[in-house]
């Protein structure tokens, strides 16, 4: 097995993120409120900004608390599951972006892919980033390119690694 580079990832995960944030876009078209689309722009800016309070995360899903921010917010997230975790799952894991840059996620155990291993590995990322004030994401930099294997900090807590195809 050769290890994806961090570049492959990096890559595949800008795609991946692109064709979330245009289903979002699209969505928001579908189901306009000004209230998700201020409390969903906010969390985006907290998280690009930094500013992972719980507090600020707390403000946010208040201002979401009518019924079509928070339809907006469910169908978002069910949508984040297919792309980070139903689709990998069936595709071996591949989402769309790792399948443009041939790089799949596999567990080191050499089993397929489960939904629950993938499931935790999405939710291990976004707690850890989120709720770690930006410190993950700083040893996972490190880490993709200075430990055996390229792997980040929720590849090591899940026992899965991105390898080329």
């Amino acid at each position: 097995m050769e290890f994806a580079r961090p570049w492959q990832r990096f890559i595949a995960s800008i795609i991946d993120t692109a064709v979330f944030a245009v289903f979002c876009y699209l969505l928001y078209l579908l189901i306009p409120n000004p209230t998700a689309t201020e409390a969903l722009g906010n969390l985006f800016k907290d998280f690009f900004t930094f500013n992972w309070s719980f507090s600020a995360f707390v403000d946010n899903i208040t201002l979401m608390s009518n019924g079509r921010a928070l339809l907006y917010f469910f169908i978002a997230f069910a949508f984040y599951l297919i792309i980070y975790v139903i689709v990998p799952c069936i595709t071996d894991g591949k989402t769309l972006g790792k399948y443009i840059m041939r790089i799949r996620i596999v567990k080191l155990s050499e089993k397929r892919m489960s939904f629950g291993t993938l499931f935790l590995r999405q939710i291990v990322s976004v707690f850890l980033d989120f709720y770690s004030m930006g410190i993950t994401l700083i040893i996972s930099l490190f880490s993709i390119f200075y430990a055996k294997g390229n792997r980040i900090v929720h590849d090591r807590m899940t026992n899965t690694l991105v390898v080329k195809e």
